[in-house]
């Protein structure tokens, strides 16, 4: 049995090995890439953890008076994306409650 490169075609044998070395290095590039994935989706799911740790650890530390003159700071700073969370909040109070 011949190998690919080598068989008796009408087509060259530079086109041949171009052909192969295309397709070997598609294939790793698309392995690099889900692995580029999967290091994305861990890296951001330490991060998420990481945050949520840091806001229960507030969260814990922070009494009424402190955690109403935060909101009201982040509220004052950023209006827009406060309402846009307060929005969201209710939605997803909405959606388990009912």
């Amino acid at each position: 049995m011949e190998n690919a490169i080598t068989t008796n075609s009408k087509e060259p044998l530079h086109d041949k090995v171009n052909h192969r070395v295309d397709e070997m290095t598609s294939s790793v590039g698309q392995s690099a890439r889900s692995a580029a994935e999967r290091v994305r989706d861990a890296d951001l799911t330490e991060r998420t953890a990481g945050g949520l740790e840091q806001v229960g650890g507030y969260l814990e530390g922070a009494d009424y008076d402190q955690l109403v003159e935060d909101v009201t700071a982040v509220v004052k700073r950023h209006p827009v994306p406060a309402i846009l969370a307060g929005v969201g909040l209710g939605y997803l109070i909405g959606r388990l409650t009912s």
